[in-house]
């Protein structure tokens, strides 16, 4: 089966490794880019001990984001198919519910909350992810 087929299929394993390998690139990318990230969210001007403990916050939000690409992508590779898709269905429900959260929470922060575009990429795919194990629990 072509990527395209397992895509337009909504096969959990290969939704379950696209979100993998997303978390995976976006936690380096946090971690990495962790002055850059804390800039934008709490702006440029701050004592040089918040903009410590910012940059700080920002790679230890990468670093946590790291373990649960693994585990997604371990899941993926290691789960039967019955079992992937129900593990694709309740964790992209659990994962759906911390982003509505997090990103409410945000906006009762002083925290600069990511643009509109930002925030409904991780919706759309966790949607998809949600589907995709829905359409195969019964297999």
């Amino acid at each position: 089966m072509s990527i395209v087929e397992k895509i337009t299929s909504f096969d959990p394993k290969t939704y379950m490794i696209f979100i993998g390998v997303f978390a995976a690139l976006g936690g380096i990318d946090t971690f990495v880019n962790a002055e850059s990230w804390a800039e934008s969210a709490w702006g440029t001007e701050m004592s040089a001990e918040s903009k410590n403990i910012a940059e700080t916050y920002e790679k230890i939000w990468g670093l946590f984001v790291l373990p649960l690409a693994g585990l997604c992508i371990t899941a993926a590779l290691v789960l039967d198919e019955k079992n992937r898709a129900v593990m694709a269905y309740y964790s992209g429900l659990v994962m759906l519910a911390f982003f509505v959260v997090f990103f409410s929470v945000m906006q009762t922060l002083d925290y600069e909350s990511p643009s509109l575009p930002f925030i409904l990429f991780p919706v759309v795919i966790l949607g998809l992810l949600i589907y995709s194990g829905y359409s195969h629990k019964d297999n």
